[in-house]
């Protein structure tokens, strides 16, 4: 059971990660540390924040499947890529248990901040690049870093989106639209291959998990809501700052 003062916690947590992931993202930032203050060690709250975020993804994806046309000579080896990337993350994180996955996750935090933060350069700067997407050797490298993209999905996650898209861009894709749908798609499979796995071993705690989905729920509704008052950009500089001084928290208590 889970007392009155953590389902606070959690639900407020998943308000705002819901919120903050229909304007801009980020919304890991807010819901794997309520996880863990609610009571759960590190590979426990990984894996329950991975099933309470996933229905958000999902959705997102439903609401943009149209667009994957543009992208649809990709589908096959997104498929292959997610669900095996997906895989080996989730495995990896049980594999490490929970004193490693811990030790990690100041570091792992550092690094979603900095993806999350970069992100939006590093789609301009792949965009502005001349890179010839036609080649071989251009699209192999594509499908092998978004081979880790998946990894890194299924281990913890957070910034992976906009990296995701970075990504694209190697691969030749330049409508924003079948982008957004095709990193939604791979997002979903990567966090529901990863969910068979944490169930699979037992890692979920459903009573965590549902108590925040109920949330992120409500707050996705109000971050669409919010989003036509607030620009992305100021969002992404709120989820920057907290993913900041989390981690600067973290790497003090370790």
């Amino acid at each position: 059971m889970i007392d009155l003062q953590s389902t606070a916690l959690l639900v407020g947590a998943g308000f705002l990660g819901g919120a903050i992931n229909a304007i801009a993202g980020g919304a890991t930032f807010f819901t794997f540390p309520a996880m863990m203050a609610a009571g759960l060690g590190a590979v426990a709250a990984n894996a329950s924040n991975t099933v309470a975020l996933a229905p958000s993804s999902f959705v997102a994806f439903l609401a943009m499947r149209r667009h994957l046309s543009g992208a649809r000579h990709l589908l096959v080896s997104f498929l292959i890529v997610g669900v095996l990337g997906g895989a080996l993350g989730a495995w990896l994180v049980l594999w490490l248990g929970d004193a490693r996955f811990r030790a990690c996750v100041p570091w792992l935090l550092l690094v979603a901040t900095v993806l999350f933060a970069a992100g939006p350069w590093l789609v301009r700067m792949m965009k502005a690049a001349d890179i010839h997407h036609e080649r071989r050797s251009v699209r192999l490298f594509g499908h092998v870093f978004q081979a880790f993209i998946g990894i890194y999905g299924g281990f913890f996650g957070a910034g992976m989106g906009m990296v995701t898209l970075a990504g694209l861009t190697l691969l030749g894709l330049t409508d924003i639209r079948s982008m957004n749908a095709l990193k939604n798609l791979f997002t979903s499979l990567t966090n529901g291959i990863a969910i068979v796995v944490f169930i699979s071993a037992g890692a979920v705690s459903w009573p965590h998990a549902l108590v925040m989905m109920a949330g992120g729920v409500v707050g996705g509704f109000a971050g669409g809501k919010l989003g036509n008052v607030l620009p992305a950009d100021r969002a992404r500089l709120i989820v920057t700052v907290v993913g900041t001084v989390l981690t600067v928290a973290y790497f003090m208590r370790g």
